[in-house]
């Protein structure tokens, strides 16, 4: 029986050799078989259809490949840290099963792209802090804020330094005692308030002939500039820990660099004995660390030997045992102009009445660097993502990289319960992102179910998917809500469906923001 099927066998492949090049009908080939089974003396004829004509070796010798064999495409590393590479694919997105707006189910393609393995947190991995501390974008509700920046301070002890023809005095050789008092009450935050400095003494005016005014004069400054008086001041009007002159690169280098605790530029009023002497002067106001040297009057070097000299800014001491008030009166709003009068007051004996407690930087709270950052609107996390060479992940994208391409229901399967998630109220806020690690997606993607709800790029319409593009679907072009995915920590609807599938569509408008919503980056290939 065995010799049989042998000769069957080699007749059917000569057969087919010696149909040489020409297109063959399918053959069928009858052949003998023997088996096991078989009664001693039977055969069982079998129909063998052939597809296709195959050289079959008559030798036993390996072949070998006359081409190179090509190594497999290597998977694409992100281009920025924290993200897992997604695959371009097919998936069905939708569910039949669930809400209206999550049907019809749908075929989509998507071209491969980077998203981040777990939400954006407020320092840890992709760092919210970060973009907060390198843009001033404002920080999430949820952090410690600086106070309002109201202050209230008083001064004594004025004195004038310089005449028409030596402004600054470097030396200190040229002051005159004077008596009054400095009031500032200013909120640096709305750039508005008042100051009022009085003194008594002798001024002559640069520019104005012979003409000396003595007496009890007084500065009222209530407007503040909106803008920079020059390109260089970056502050605008009024503002507090303003980082100003010499090296700095807010204001030209005349002055020995320094950080003001209140820095304003505006127009001021001078009256003498009561009445209006100049109006709309142009007026510089710095409340800081000491720059004259309390005694002598000097602006001291860094080494603490006189005299600083603008034309080496970086040379200059600041003295942080010190503080005082200067006021610069001139016309114009410029350095320019400022030749054309000239006043400069210090005051002493600083007293601050009232100055915001806390004036750091936004920050969160103690031992939440690995939470996600929460309480930021749609504008903050489309921001956010471009800030770091980014965007949010379409809800097409979000999705598949959810459930994969098995079309499961959640991130980890068909059954909600086969794994413990941050989901229905198990705990009573966010989770240290990746926390779950046992429901991560099939892309190894963490908090794709619950923790905090994430905002996609798209805008939401319940009835999108009856005309969704089958590839790389980008949302409708405009809309009032943004669309929110995931689920939550809590449950929003008790008698809804499970929020935490990873078909569940929430809309929110993209100007609103709450603690149970974050979001997560997503990245072209090659981006």
């Amino acid at each position: 029986g065995v010799m049989a099927l042998a000769a069957v066998a080699l007749v059917a492949v000569g057969f087919l050799l010696a149909r040489g090049n020409r297109t063959p009908e399918t053959p069928t080939v009858l052949v003998a078989l023997t088996s096991p089974a078989t009664a001693v003396g039977e055969t069982v004829i079998a129909e063998i259809v052939l597809e296709e004509a195959v050289a079959i070796p008559l030798t036993t010798a390996t072949p070998r490949s006359t081409t190179t064999p090509r190594p497999p495409t290597p998977t694409p590393l992100p281009s920025l840290p924290g993200m897992t590479f997604i695959p371009a694919g097919s998936f069905v997105m939708g569910n039949n099963s669930g809400n209206a707006d999550e049907a019809p189910a749908h075929e989509v393609t998507l071209d491969a792209y980077f998203m981040d393995t777990t939400e954006v947190t407020n320092a840890a991995y992709a760092a919210y802090a970060a973009f907060v501390a390198a843009t001033g974008q404002a920080a999430p509700p949820g952090w410690r804020q600086p106070d309002p920046s109201l202050w209230e301070v008083t001064a004594g002890e004025p004195y004038i330094v310089g005449g028409p023809h030596d402004h600054f005095v470097y030396d200190g050789q040229d002051v005159q005692a004077a008596t009054g008092a400095l009031t500032m009450t200013v909120d640096a935050d709305a750039n508005k308030g008042l100051i009022v400095a009085t003194f008594n003494g002798r001024l002559q005016p640069t520019g104005n002939g012979d003409e000396v005014y003595e007496g009890e004069f007084r500065i009222e400054q209530d407007f503040f500039f909106d803008g920079p008086p020059f390109p260089a001041f970056k502050e605008g009007g009024l503002g507090d820990f303003v980082h100003m002159h010499g090296l700095s690169g807010q204001e030209i280098s005349l002055y020995p660099e320094l950080t003001a605790y209140i820095g304003t530029w505006g127009l001021a009023d001078l009256y003498l004995n009561d009445a209006l002497l100049f109006g709309a002067l142009g007026i510089h106001v710095m409340y800081s660390d000491g720059v004259r040297e309390d005694g002598t009057h000097r602006i001291r070097r860094a080494d603490g030997t006189c005299c600083f000299s603008g034309a080496a800014p970086g040379d200059s001491f600041v003295d942080p045992e010190e503080q005082e008030i200067s006021i610069w009166l001139f016309a114009g709003t410029n350095y320019a102009e400022a030749q054309d009068f000239w006043v400069n007051v210090y005051y002493n004996q600083v007293e601050v009445v009232a100055a915001p407690e806390y004036t750091g930087a936004p920050i969160f709270g103690e031992g939440l660097a690995d939470y996600p950052v929460t309480q930021v609107t749609w504008e903050d996390a489309a921001a956010y993502c471009a800030w770091r060479g980014a965007r949010l992940p379409s809800e097409a994208e979000w999705e598949y990289a959810a459930r994969g391409d098995s079309g499961q229901l959640y991130p980890w399967g068909n059954e909600k319960g086969g794994v413990q998630a941050n989901i229905d109220n198990r705990l009573s806020g966010p989770a240290p992102v990746g926390s779950f690690a046992d429901a991560a997606s099939p892309f190894g993607l963490q908090d794709m179910a619950g923790n905090v709800w994430e905002w996609t790029a798209d805008w939401y319409r319940a009835t999108y998917y009856r005309r969704s593009p089958a590839a790389n679907p980008a949302g409708p072009i405009t809309g009032m809500e943004r669309v929110l995915r995931g689920g939550g920590f809590r449950i929003l609807d008790f008698l809804g469906q499970d929020e935490a599938r990873a078909t569940h569509r929430r809309a929110l408008r993209p100007d609103q923001a709450a603690d149970d919503v974050g979001f997560r980056c997503a990245a072209d290939v090659g981006s």
